[in-house]
């Protein structure tokens, strides 16, 4: 089932109201507020795609979510000050616990300030196995409300083993904040923003060697990183992947490391990438699939790989 307002209903639009037991695919585009339909109505959705929607919208329909439910919510925006105080335009989010499997915002316009967390705040998902976080506006992110929200949301944490975060400006420091709350992350994908500035960016030699401790993301297996921010450094990165090998004979089995399977590393000069490759090259015989290249071709190009088949 797809929504989508009339041309001269494109501001501002109230979404149907709908009575659907069974539905299992829901697409809906261009509303601002949610309609009357009830959670229970919803219960059987599969999937949901939300387009140019506001945050009580996107609540609204997460509320009613199964276990086997996926979420994708491209763009939250804001609804003007004329409309929210409208009589029963705007009515405001309430606190909602969704027993959602997966969430994907992708931000794609800088509607207002904190589009992110204005879902994030009012949002608890006991339920989540993945998160996915894109942003192409070049905001903060909401470290703050990802952390209250993994609070309210204790079961996730033992859950979630996918999390992704593209565009965003996080400082280190963050980063190890929320990676610490994820005991089970097996994927972990970080794109940090193009940077205007000289200001310090996630993927730095603390933050490297913050995750080299056995207590934070011991079930790794997947990891991407991209930096457009500056250079990684290469000597903290790759005493982090060592770190991760496979156990050999002679360590310590209190460890309790999964070892890593896929490292994919994006970085914005050609001789860097060819430096870190050879740098790998002893980590991939043992096993290791690896891949590095410059950020724009890191999903298309296996031009410097080791041990990667060619669908990787």
């Amino acid at each position: 089932m797809r929504c989508l307002p009339s041309e001269n209903l494109m501001t501002y639009s109230p979404c149907p109201s709908f009575r659907a037991p069974l539905l299992r695919k829901f697409t809906m585009e261009g509303f601002s507020f949610g309609g009357i339909f009830g959670s229970s109505r919803l219960s059987k959705l599969n999937e949901i795609n939300l387009t140019w929607v506001s945050p009580d919208t996107v609540t609204s329909f997460l509320k009613g979510a199964s276990s086997e439910c996926s979420a994708t919510v491209s763009t939250i925006s804001t609804p003007g000050e004329l409309w929210t105080r409208a009589p029963g335009r705007y009515m405001g989010r309430a606190k909602v616990t969704s027993q959602l499997k997966a969430l994907s915002v992708i931000q794609m316009h800088e509607d207002y300030d904190e589009p992110l967390s204005d879902v994030l705040d009012y949002l608890t998902l006991p339920n989540a196995e993945k998160l996915v976080f894109i942003d192409d506006t070049r905001l903060k992110f909401p470290v703050e409300s990802l952390l209250s929200m993994f609070a309210r949301s204790e079961l996730s944490l033992i859950k979630l083993s996918h999390l992704e975060l593209s565009g965003y400006h996080v400082w280190d420091h963050n980063l190890l904040k929320i990676l610490a709350r994820l005991p089970s992350l097996a994927f972990f994908a970080f794109k940090d923003a193009f940077l205007l500035d000289e200001k310090p960016h996630a993927l730095t030699a603390r933050f490297f060697q913050g995750i080299i401790s056995a207590d934070v993301m011991p079930k790794l297996t997947q990891l991407e990183l991209i930096s457009h921010s500056g250079a990684v450094p290469m000597d903290d990165l790759l005493s982090f992947i060592e770190s991760r090998r496979p156990s050999l004979e002679g360590d310590d089995p209190s460890m309790r490391l999964l070892p890593l399977k896929q490292v994919r590393i994006g970085i914005s000069s050609p001789e860097a990438c060819a430096s870190l490759m050879n740098r790998l090259s002893g980590l991939c015989s043992g096993g290791l699939l690896a891949e590095v290249s410059e950020p724009w071709d890191t999903y298309r190009s296996c031009r410097n790989t080791a041990g990667l088949p060619s669908s990787f």
